[in-house]
């Protein structure tokens, strides 16, 4: 087993779309709704596609080398989980401005509800922020009676949260701390911001990265493959999936309305999944987007731009 100094480490909060409905005082809707998304399946052999990025890090040498290390050990843990996964990163071809705005880390409750909307229509299934939100180096003075004396450590606040762009809700909001006890002149050294690499140190903060990576796989594992309606052209249906996430034609889904709103406790805006709208068979598809007929459509129902498409149990 790899050796870690950790002094607080794991508060881990899922935050599901059932959860919200609790915290708001909101579960009778949810109990009102007919036949709702929360029958949908996994994945159904779907690939899912995550916009990445590290989003915050401190400015030194330093900072820059352990973010890269963070951030490099997280998304290979995220790959070796679920080969599925396709992580778009800011070096990938397939970064846009739209997803730059999604990964900025600074956004309030209220915008949430529009990052979704963004992430929805560029056919993503989340996107995800990793962060170190404090590194710095501490002197603490240790020890009983004649042994005390200064020590060093490097004191670390890593984090990353992933969120569901079909609800708006935060999925995963992991935060770890740790403080590694390192030399003087390797303290001297971080202080000044050097590029310094310290074994003990280095090896916790990939350890946090894979044990973070390895965890969100298995919680997206577990989250339906969905794609947004973009548009609707009388019985032609257009998705924010194409071909890139393994949808073919012929393919039948399941559409759920997608429209309603609930304001949590924090002034949070989270978007709930409704009843069943009706079903659509794919007849057509290019790399990120397809085209789909209308099959059925539920008594007093119509398809809309934002309601969500899905594979049913």
């Amino acid at each position: 087993m790899k050796k870690r100094s950790a002094v607080r480490c794991g508060i881990a909060i899922w935050i599901v779309v059932l959860t919200c409905w609790g915290c708001a005082g909101s579960r009778d809707v949810a109990d009102a709704l007919p036949t709702t998304i929360n029958v949908v399946e996994p994945a159904k052999g779907f690939s899912k596609i995550i916009a990445i990025a590290l989003v915050r890090t401190t400015p030194s040498d330093f900072g820059r080398r352990i973010g890269d290390l963070y951030y490099r050990t997280l998304i290979d843990a995220l790959r070796e989980q679920d080969e599925t996964l396709q992580l778009i990163s800011r070096t990938d071809s397939r970064w846009t401005d739209s997803m730059a705005r999604l990964v900025q880390g600074n956004a309030s409750p209220a915008d949430i509800v529009s990052l979704a909307e963004t992430a929805r229509i560029a056919g993503l299934n989340g996107w995800a922020c990793a962060r170190i939100d404090d590194l710095q180096p501490v002197a603490r003075r240790t020890g009983l009676l004649w042994f005390r004396k200064e020590r060093y450590f490097i004191f670390a606040e890593l984090s990353f949260s992933v969120f569901d762009p079909f609800t708006g809700a935060k999925i995963i909001d992991k935060v770890v701390e740790i403080s590694t006890k390192v030399s003087k002149a390797d303290y001297e050294a971080v202080k000044i911001g050097k590029a310094v690499a310290i074994s003990d140190f280095d090896e916790t903060i990939a350890d946090i990265g894979t044990d973070m990576g390895e965890h969100a796989a298995e919680v997206l594992e577990n989250q339906p493959w969905q794609a947004a309606v973009i548009g609707v052209r009388g019985d032609r249906i257009f998705l924010s999936a194409g071909a890139s996430t393994g949808l073919r034609g012929g393919e039948r889904l399941t559409v759920f309305e997608g429209r309603r709103m609930m304001e949590g406790q924090e002034g949070q805006h989270f978007i709930i999944p409704g009843p069943e709208v009706g079903r659509i068979r794919i007849v057509q598809v290019t790399e990120g987007v397809s085209e789909a007929r209308i099959e059925s459509v539920a008594a007093g129902a119509r398809m809309q731009a934002g309601d969500i498409a899905a594979a049913v149990q």
